[in-house]
């Protein structure tokens, strides 16, 4: 289907519209990358006869309406992986349906809230257990995996001041310093938990090359703690010292 407009010299052109199928679930996801297609379409028309465009604002609004896209296909996924039975059983232990409630997810365009079923252990004071977190991998209260691995490289190449500030410039990871800081050490608590699995793993895997001849073993770390350990003796004779 087509839409007949006249251009500068009056001659008709054609604006061609496409038309896909996608789940009814989708739909408002469509509707909102429509909504953004007719925004930047009223943006360029205003700008016709060569005026100039403030492109900065153009990238934020398409940066923010597929931001909202995204938001909602994490929802509906998410939503997907929930189980509603009265019980269920993981790595062996029997868990039983206590309830439903919604529960914030956070990926890498913000965060969203799906409801989820919440099971408990069947023990006394067992612990609590939803689905959602286990099959998707969720790390801590809600990080989705890729999301809490985006976060921990930031702040390991340097402060959580300024992972946050290179979130907001690069319009991801819409989270605070604080964030940045708890989602990254628990990054490392897991990688603590499985780092001689992970090493044992890389050791096998590497191939040593034909022309090595020797192993060099490193000791700086041993080393700094020896210099530290001075630096306080130093530091504790100054001080103990008359003055």
């Amino acid at each position: 289907m087509g839409l007949r407009h006249l251009d500068d010299a009056g001659s008709p052109t054609m604006t061609t519209t496409t038309t896909i199928a996608v789940p009814t679930s989708c739909a408002a996801l469509c509707t909102k990358l429509a909504e953004l297609a007719q925004r930047i379409d009223a943006d360029l028309a205003k700008a016709s006869g060569g005026a100039a465009v403030d492109y900065a604002a153009v990238e934020q609004r398409v940066a923010d309406a597929l931001g909202e896209v995204e938001r909602g296909l994490h929802a509906q996924v998410l939503a997907r992986l929930d189980i509603d039975v009265p019980a269920i059983r993981v790595w062996g232990d029997e868990y039983r349906r206590i309830g439903r409630a919604e529960s914030e997810y956070h990926t890498l365009a913000g965060t969203v809230r799906v409801m989820r079923t919440v099971y408990r252990k069947t023990v006394r004071n067992g612990d609590t257990l939803d689905p959602v977190s286990v099959r998707a991998g969720v790390v801590a209260d809600g990080w989705l995996p890729h999301t809490a691995r985006a976060m921990a490289h930031l702040l390991a190449q340097g402060t959580s001041r300024e992972a946050e500030a290179t979130g907001r410039e690069l319009a991801r990871l819409p989270y605070s310093r604080s964030s940045f800081e708890r989602v990254g050490h628990e990054v490392g608590t897991l990688y603590r938990r499985a780092q001689a699995r992970i090493e044992e793993v890389l050791i096998q895997e590497y191939a040593v090359p034909a022309e090595a001849r020797s192993v060099s073993i490193s000791i700086a770390s041993r080393c700094r703690w020896r210099n530290r350990s001075r630096r306080r003796r130093c530091q504790w004779i100054r001080r103990g010292s008359p003055r």
